[in-house]
């Protein structure tokens, strides 16, 4: 009976009669909220890489514009004027000073031709007034004879006059000094020839005229020591 009372009184205390706490659901503007709030947050992330590549394409955009202006404001056309003004003005004043120097240098080259072949060319005029026929019909044996002993009379070695080499290692030199003249020379008188500017040379030509027979006799001398410089291997 004492148990039952017991319990009655449990069951009818305050603790006993408190209600169970009640779990409170989400409404439907909750998750409104948390859906908008969502998007406005992918919205924001959105708007900043537009805003970043508007940003990029401005100052694209921005520099691109600078370099045509700057591209625009430089006058290429006056720029070729000017230049095509300048070298039309300044190729007259070329061209004169490369003929004058020109002639000056072809008027100089040919006064020392000239004055060479009239006074300093020697072996091209050994026996000049012989001719060809003259000088074969003499013999070339006979000829080398003549040709060795004017060798050791126009270059005697003073310092060793029994010297037989020295001279003809002179001759040899002058032989081909001479070849080198003539040979230059001819082909300047040719070039002024072809150019007809002959009339403009304030002396006369002649004596340039027979470089090719003077180139003919100096072979020939040449030819005539060769068979000297034979024999006397041939003899040794």
């Amino acid at each position: 009976m004492h148990y039952l009372l017991l319990m009655l009184l449990l069951l009818s205390s305050p603790i006993a009669l408190a209600k169970e706490p009640k779990i409170k659901m989400p409404t439907v503007s909750f998750f409104s909220t948390l859906y908008v709030g969502g998007n406005h947050s992918n919205s924001n992330a959105q708007n900043a890489a537009e805003s970043n590549a508007n940003l990029e394409n401005t100052t694209t955009s921005s520099m691109m514009t600078d370099i045509a202006q700057r591209l625009h404001s430089i006058n290429f056309q006056s720029g070729l004027e000017s230049s095509k003004g300048w070298l039309q003005s300044g190729w007259p004043h070329i061209v004169f000073v490369f003929i004058v120097t020109s002639y000056g240098y072809a008027i100089h080259q040919l006064n020392n031709g000239v004055n060479y072949i009239n006074d300093e060319l020697k072996w091209a005029k050994w026996k000049e007034n012989a001719s060809f026929d003259e000088l074969t019909a003499t013999g070339i044996e006979n000829l080398s004879k003549e040709l060795i002993f004017e060798i050791q009379m126009n270059y005697p070695d003073n310092d060793n006059p029994g010297d037989f080499n020295s001279p003809l290692i002179t001759f040899q030199n002058e032989l081909k000094k001479e070849f080198t003249l003539l040979r230059k020379y001819q082909k300047i008188y040719a070039f002024v020839n072809k150019a007809h500017l002959l009339f403009a040379v304030p002396f006369s030509c002649e004596s340039l005229k027979q470089i090719p027979l003077y180139q003919a006799r100096l072979k020939f001398v040449k030819k005539t020591y060769e068979y000297f410089v034979a024999c006397r291997a041939i003899n040794r």
